[in-house]
């Protein structure tokens, strides 16, 4: 058997570590409220993982552990070689891309701040206030959590790994005496 090279323990490694994120925040909600009796402020906090929270950031997910696993998958093989090289760089290379796609259509904050203030009614039987709904995501700039940040660069190292496979060796010659 072969040693892995380093390209692909840092492959693998991205991979592991894009996985692991995934299940960690990338979308918090937060929202305050005060007693009126009281006056008492108290800050609540609501999170979700990629999963649970967008169906774009998914898809990178998924996009991005298939090109890994397929590139690592198929590299011993040379007949499924080029073919599948290529297929998995176009997939990596689209994971930021339908990720980043993702986080754009998020309303931003300017957006949301810049209705008029209105009361909004209690959420619908079955949800509780601050609940997060897939796809239905506010104010981009404040409420993506670094879970998003980190998940994203990690699909980048998992696309710029397999393109470095791609790109064409320096020719070496033996110099000339």
């Amino acid at each position: 058997m072969l040693r892995p090279a380093w390209r692909e323990i840092v492959l693998a490694g991205a991979t592991v570590l894009l996985t692991i994120d995934s299940f960690l925040p990338w979308y918090t909600q937060r929202w305050s409220t005060q007693h009126l009796a009281t006056g008492r402020t108290t800050q609540h906090a609501v999170t979700a993982s990629a999963w649970s929270s967008s169906t774009g950031w998914s898809i990178g997910v998924l996009l991005t552990v298939a090109a890994a696993t397929g590139w690592l998958l198929c590299r011993r093989s040379p007949s499924l070689r080029r073919a599948a090289q290529v297929a998995c760089l176009v997939a990596a290379l689209a994971a930021p891309v339908v990720t980043a796609k993702a986080w754009l259509e998020i309303p931003s904050a300017a957006e949301a701040a810049s209705g008029p203030l209105a009361f909004q009614p209690l959420p619908a039987s079955g949800t509780y206030l601050g609940h997060v709904t897939r796809d239905a995501l506010t104010a981009r700039e404040l409420n993506v959590s670094c879970g998003f940040y980190i998940g994203t660069a990690l699909m980048i190292i998992v696309a710029l790994c397999l393109a470095s496979w791609l790109m064409p060796r320096p020719f070496l010659t033996p110099a000339h005496s």
